[in-house]
Parts: C-alpha cells; structure tokens; sequence
C-alpha cells in the first residue's frame, strides 16, 4: 500500500513538473507574442506615419500643380491679349502709312 501511494506521489510530481514545464513554455511563447504583437505595432505605427507624409508631399505637390496650372492659363490669356493689342497696333501702323502715302501723293501734286 505505501509503495502504491510513493508511486502516485512520484506519477503526481512527475506530472506537476510536467505541467510546470508546460506553463513556463506557454509562459515564454505568449512574451514572445507580445514582444512581436509590439515590434509590428511600432513597425505598423512607422509605416502609416510614412504613409501620411507621402500623402502631404503629393498634396502639396498637386497644390504646386494647381498653382502652376493657373499661372500658365493667366499667361495664355496674358498673350492672346498682347497679341491682340499688337494686330491692333500694326493695323493702326498701316493706317497710318496710308494716310501718309496720301499724304504725300496730295502734296505732290
């Protein structure tokens, strides 16, 4: 009777230190998940701060764009005006030349 009772003892404690073994190993993983959950958090936390400022370069870059758009559609406009103005000047320089043809033509006779 008593050597059954050592040798439940001894199953008991062999499976006490199995469990023990056990819960340390589940003990190790779980600090292992956690520091990798954390290295991806900060992994993922770089990532979308890298997301944002290339969000706020391409916002800043289309702003540029718009700006650069407009500029461009005021110098057209700009142009077609000057070159406006320059047909009106040189059919008033034409004019003016007829004029001084006739002008002349009168005073010659």
């Amino acid at each position: 009777r008593l050597a059954e009772q050592e040798q439940g003892l001894k199953a008991r404690d062999e499976r006490i230190a199995e469990l023990t073994t056990t819960c340390e190993e589940y003990r190790e993983l779980n600090e292992t998940s956690e520091q990798r959950f954390a290295d991806l958090q900060t992994f993922m936390k770089a990532k979308c701060d890298e997301a944002d400022e290339v969000a706020r370069q391409l916002e800043r870059e289309r702003t540029l764009r718009l700006q650069q758009s407009d500029q461009l559609a005021h110098h057209v406009m700009l142009i077609r005006d000057l070159k406006h103005q320059l047909s009106q000047a040189e059919d008033a320089h034409e004019q003016m030349e007829e004029v001084g043809r006739k002008h002349d033509a009168v005073v010659a006779q």
